[in-house]
């Protein structure tokens, strides 16, 4: 189990940037009245809440104002409709929403659900606005954190379930943590989600230097096996693969044929990548499309694999198809947004943050985790 001491460290770790913490505690910790509550709160919850004066739609208490980003859309899969009719309808809802922590999945999370692109976890954000300290927050990443805590590292799960018993044992976990380290359930929650997130991209599915894995090809490039890191792709076929940056901001990708004999290595120039992410900017949202046999025939929709085959003007099937690892490594180093909601994987730049120090951020974040005491007792 964490130390108190390590819960703080990983509290104050949290991605505040991304879910500013002072929207969140006025409008749920604090029950502050909003006309539109929800709406701001279900952008919060996704990741559309910024920082910023442009068209600004909530004044924290400390003057810092907030906008909603382009990702904040009704084309979008965030749930934008629902949202906005929660917070028409709040009080009504609210009224739906059993006080008390009820043995059974309420009847109002089985409506929210129902509703098109919603469903448990935001519905479940839903009762936590309306009675945070009777329904504490749940995702995947507070969920890994709680099987990885309670299994002794045995499971780690990439989803969390639809699931009342299990939400109920995870409430039970969440109040003991809370009696024994005596602090703030929003602190708790935030320390949580933090470790859960750390812990997603920190799955040995499988090392480099595995005895099945010749590292020929790494040798003939001189590349040591200790300066690369490990991550997986996205969707149901989760796939590993190792990865570094060079000097000159280019990124080295490797990755394993089926046969396990041999890695692969292909290299995005910092000038292809620059290419890859002004294009990117120029849309809401952009599907992998990395057909090979597709985008050779000119009949694969536009998308990451299409910028990839334009940019360059390569006709590698293997380089096209590594956009899969770099939509992966740019997704949890938090340059673009994962689209897992609609039909086809799709991703958003949702940052106008330079994409090099994003990198270097995530890699300082792997290599340096001694400094946080991210460790487990």
């Amino acid at each position: 189990m964490l130390t108190k001491a390590k819960i703080v460290e990983w509290k104050n770790a949290y991605d505040s940037l991304k879910y500013p913490i002072s929207v969140y505690d006025e409008l749920v910790v604090e029950g502050t009245n909003h006309p539109s509550k929800f709406s701001i709160l279900g952008a919060w919850k996704t990741g559309c809440v910024k920082e910023g004066n442009i068209d600004s739609v909530y004044s924290d208490n400390n003057g810092i104002n907030y906008y909603l980003s382009k990702r904040w859309a009704h084309h979008t899969p965030v749930g934008k409709d629902t949202w906005e009719f929660i917070s028409e309808n709040q009080l009504k809802i609210k009224d739906t929403v059993p006080p008390d922590f009820p043995s059974k999945k309420p009847q109002v999370l089985f409506e929210l659900q129902q509703r098109d692109g919603f469903g448990y976890i935001w519905g479940l954000f839903t009762l936590h606005c309306c009675y945070p300290q009777t329904y504490p927050l749940f995702d995947q990443h507070v969920y890994r954190a709680f099987k990885y805590l309670t299994t002794k590292g045995k499971a780690l799960p990439v989803l969390a379930p639809d699931n009342w018993d299990e939400y109920s044992t995870y409430k039970q976990f969440f109040m003991s943590l809370l009696e024994e380290y005596q602090m703030e359930y929003s602190e708790l929650d935030r320390a949580l989600w933090t470790y859960g997130k750390y812990l997603k991209q920190n799955i040995d599915i499988q090392p480099v230097n595995n005895p099945k894995t010749s590292p020929k090809k790494l040798s003939m490039l001189n590349f040591n096996t200790d300066e690369l890191f490990q991550n997986f792709t996205l969707g149901g076929k989760v796939k590993p693969f190792w990865w570094k940056m060079d000097e000159q901001d280019n990124i080295h990708i490797f990755r394993r044929f089926n046969d396990g004999n041999n890695l692969e290595h292909t290299t995005y120039s910092s000038n292809l990548i620059d290419g890859v992410q002004l294009k990117m900017f120029l849309r809401d949202w952009v599907p992998l499309d990395n057909n090979v046999s597709k985008l050779y025939k000119g009949t694969d929709k536009e998308g990451l694999g299409s910028f990839v085959f334009l940019l360059t003007g390569n006709r590698t099937g293997t380089f096209i198809q590594v956009t899969s690892q770099l939509a992966a490594l740019f997704t949890v180093a938090n340059i673009w947004m994962h689209n897992s909601r609609q039909t086809g994987m799709k991703f958003s730049a949702v940052r106008d943050i330079e994409w090099r120090n994003l990198i270097k951020d995530y890699i300082r974040y792997r290599n340096e985790p001694e400094d946080l005491n991210l460790e487990v007792d």
